[in-house]
């Protein structure tokens, strides 16, 4: 009877894992299995991480221990800033070193532009070998804080296409801009330095970045086919749009963006009151119905960087189970996953106790 009993159920899982496929899962643990967790490494995180001015072996001993911190809390995507101010994390011909991160680069002007080992190759090869994803991050147009490259310039685009194209030859996972768009504080420049017409209408804004969006998502597929192409922008919308994201037509047309990622950085205790929801009335505009058309990833960015306190969000300092409390909102909405902001951050004493509550839910 045993033998008998043991055949059946034998037959029974053969059965379920032809139906299912090996690697089927609930849907509940889907959610923890499948969700994408990452981090942004800011160029303002290379000092804190032990990556600034270093020779190579201090660089991959350095980035190898941050690796094993963000896989401890349980993160598997890595979003690497790889061009800050019209600058390269990588050894380039065309595009500086980053000032942020460069190693041995004498003060001449010729020496500047390149590094003595090449910093984003040793990235990528630690990251991968972590079993961890590299998304090279890019802030598309700026060249300072007050100045951007004009996005309505063909040679801009040209600029910005080169850099990605330069980027994917090192075998990324994506790659991924953020939501400077158009926001200098001044005003705009050519590739001479020369200052240009300044911000464009509503309409003229969105069309100029979709133009670059569309190159750079055919660039990437170009490419590798599995690599991706997403998009953080403001978690406002209203703020995004003016900037210059087409939002509607991203999320509804293929061939622009694989992903979009919203910087929801508030509570649900934001205000001067601290009674305004916040993060659940963002997200909800992020995910409404009929949006998604074509039914793209959502991840959302997460702020831990307010985690020990934020003027004009009590939420930060009433509770430490903020974004853990957020991971259930996500997982309850469907989304995909959620990206820190930052890498330093995961080190910083005020942050550990959301840290460790979001752990506890991962």
């Amino acid at each position: 009877m045993k033998k008998k009993i043991s055949a059946v159920l034998l037959v029974f899982a053969l059965l379920v894992t032809a139906f299912f496929g090996p690697g089927a899962v609930t849907s509940q643990a889907k959610g923890k299995t499948d969700e994408l967790r990452g981090v942004w490494v800011s160029y303002c995180d290379f000092q804190r991480l032990g990556l600034a001015n270093k020779n190579e072996k201090s660089f991959r001993s350095n980035y190898n221990a941050f690796l094993n911190k963000a896989k401890k809390d349980h993160l598997n995507a890595i979003y690497f800033h790889v061009r800050s101010f019209d600058d390269a994390a990588w050894k380039s011909k065309t595009f500086p070193a980053m000032k942020a991160l460069k190693w041995n680069a004498s003060r001449s002007k010729s020496a500047a532009k390149t590094y003595t080992y090449d910093p984003m190759k040793i990235a990528v090869e630690l990251t991968h070998k972590k079993g961890m994803e590299f998304h090279a991050w890019l802030n598309p147009y700026r060249k300072t804080t007050n100045y951007y490259l004009d996005p309505g310039y063909g040679t801009t685009r040209d600029r910005i296409v080169k850099a990605v194209n330069e980027i994917m030859a090192y075998k990324v996972d994506g790659i991924h801009f953020d939501d400077y768009f158009y926001n200098a504080k001044v005003g705009y420049v050519n590739l001479r330095n020369k200052r240009v017409a300044g911000k464009p209408s509503y309409s003229t804004r969105q069309k100029n970045v979709s133009i670059l969006v569309r190159r750079v998502h055919s660039a990437v597929k170009k490419a590798d086919k599995n690599a991706v192409f997403g998009i953080s922008p403001q978690g406002n919308m209203q703020n995004a749009k003016n900037l210059g994201c087409d939002i509607k037509k991203w999320m509804s047309t293929n061939g622009y963006v694989d992903y979009i990622m919203p910087q929801l950085y508030w509570t649900d205790n934001w205000g001067s009151r601290g009674n305004t929801k916040m993060f659940t009335r963002t997200l909800n505009n992020w995910t409404t119905k009929g949006l998604n058309k074509v039914g793209m990833p959502v991840y959302i960015g997460f702020a831990v960087y307010k985690s020990s306190g934020w003027t004009g969000d009590p939420g930060w300092r009433r509770s430490s189970s903020n974004l853990s409390k957020q991971l259930k909102m996500l997982r309850k909405k469907k989304c995909d996953g959620y990206v820190l902001f930052s890498a330093k951050d995961l080190y910083r004493n005020g942050a550990s106790k959301e840290i460790s509550n979001l752990n506890k839910v991962v």
